[in-house]
């Protein structure tokens, strides 16, 4: 894939059933055990006048100080995702976290994955970087 903010997966992830199995997986790939401190960590977003998450942003996984989410299946542009962009790029921006990255993974279930092109236009705006972890 040749766009401004993909970034190539180190080794091939499975597909997953559910989301909280991209998360584990995502969690364990950075040395972070599932439920440990830096999982599931918030950030305030209540001073954002752009289009940002109303109160917080929450991460599926931090570490470094840099913000992963994961997304399971085929992920298309909506009102939520485009708040949970913009208000990742806003807390890099104001210095609360160094950086944020997306991790798309397989689902089993629906037999989808990654995101659509909307949704890569808006993160390579926002200077977002991402994985589309291709199925072993």
């Amino acid at each position: 894939m040749k766009r401004p903010g993909h970034v190539k997966a180190g080794g091939r992830a499975g597909f997953f059933a559910t989301p909280k199995e991209a998360e584990v997986y995502l969690a364990r790939t950075h040395g972070v055990e599932h439920g440990g401190e830096y999982t599931q960590v918030g950030r305030s977003t209540k001073d954002c006048i752009e289009v940002c998450n109303a109160v917080v942003r929450r991460f599926d996984v931090v570490v470094n100080d840099v913000a992963h989410e994961s997304k399971l299946g085929r992920v298309n542009l909506n009102s939520s995702m485009e708040r949970q962009i913009r208000s990742d790029a806003y807390l890099v921006q104001k210095g609360d976290i160094r950086g944020a990255h997306w991790d798309f993974f397989a689902s089993s279930v629906s037999n989808t994955m990654g995101p659509s092109t909307p949704v890569l236009d808006l993160l390579d705006e926002m200077g977002i970087p991402y994985t589309i972890h291709v199925p072993a």
